[in-house]
């Protein structure tokens, strides 16, 4: 999240919880899961906490 490859992200800090919000809700009760990267720099970029209800597992890389 926020970071600049082919292209930049902006979404801001909620970005990644409105995406597994709206993943969740596309999705229902199937299963949500999710990588990340485990650098401080990364898991500060997003709000993981909020979107936490959304995911049903967290995979750190």
């Amino acid at each position: 999240p926020n970071e600049c490859g082919l292209s930049c992200d902006n979404s801001g800090f909620y970005g990644y919880s409105d995406l597994m919000r709206a993943l969740r809700n596309r999705f229902g009760d199937k299963l949500v899961t999710s990588a990340i990267g485990a650098g401080a720099a990364k898991l500060n970029a997003a709000d993981y906490g909020g979107a936490a209800q959304y995911v049903d597992f967290y995979m750190l890389m």
